[in-house]
C-alpha cells in the first residue's frame, strides 16, 4: 500500500497538483484526508480513474468527496479511501465553513515530508485542525485531536500563526468580526 502512495504523490506533483495530506499520515484510521483546489479537480480525477478509484458523493459528507481506491493485500481485494476537501471548505454532515485563505501564502509554505508527500505548515495545520475539532463536536478522539493541536501549537511560528488567524473568513465574514450574536444567530 505505501507503494502505491508513493506511487500516487509522485503522480499528483508531476501534474503540478497542489495538495497536501492534512492528517491520517500513518494510515491507522484507514483513510487520508487530502485537501486540493477546485482548478485542480479535472486532473486528479483523471489520475484516480488512472487508479481505478471510486468517486463516492454522500449528503453526510458534504462538501466532501471521497475516492475509494482499490488495491490488492495478502490476495484480498481492500479500498484505500481518500477524503477530500477544496479550496478550504470545511464541514461535516451538511454543516459547511468556508474559510478564506491566503492560498499562495499556503501552497508556498507546504512541507514535504520524508515519504514524499506534501502536508501543511505547522501553524496552517494548527488551524485546519482546531476546525475540524469544532465541526466534529464529541468525537470518540477529541482527546487524541486536543493533543495533536498542542502538538501543532508549540511547533508553529506564533506571528505567523496570528496572522493567518487574522485573515481567516469564515463563510465571507472576517473572524475578527464575530461575536457571540454571530454565533447564535
Amino acid at each position: 500500500m505505501n507503494k502505491l502512495l508513493n506511487k500516487l504523490y509522485i503522480n499528483l506533483e508531476n501534474n503540478n497538483i497542489n495538495y497536501c495530506v492534512l492528517r491520517k499520515y500513518n494510515l491507522s484510521d484507514g483513510d487520508i484526508d487530502l485537501m486540493l483546489f477546485h482548478e485542480d479537480l479535472s486532473e486528479f480525477e483523471l489520475i484516480m480513474n488512472k487508479y481505478k478509484a471510486v468517486k463516492v458523493s454522500s449528503s453526510l459528507y458534504i462538501p466532501h468527496v471521497q475516492y475509494h481506491m482499490p488495491y490488492i493485500e495478502n490476495n484480498t481485494v481492500k479500498y484505500l479511501i481518500f477524503d477530500c476537501i477544496f479550496d478550504f471548505v470545511f464541514g461535516k454532515n451538511m454543516n459547511e465553513i468556508n474559510v478564506l485563505l491566503d492560498k499562495k501564502d499556503f501552497i508556498s509554505r507546504l512541507q514535504k515530508t520524508n515519504n514524499q508527500y506534501f502536508k501543511p505548515s505547522y501553524e496552517y495545520a494548527t488551524v485546519f485542525l482546531a476546525i475540524h475539532i469544532f465541526l466534529e463536536n464529541k468525537s470518540t478522539k477529541q482527546d487524541e485531536r486536543f493533543t495533536e493541536l498542542s502538538e501543532y501549537f508549540e511547533k508553529s511560528d506564533k506571528v505567523l500563526l496570528d496572522k493567518i488567524i487574522k485573515g481567516i473568513s469564515i463563510n465571507n465574514k472576517k473572524l475578527n468580526d464575530f461575536n457571540m450574536d454571530t454565533i447564535n444567530s
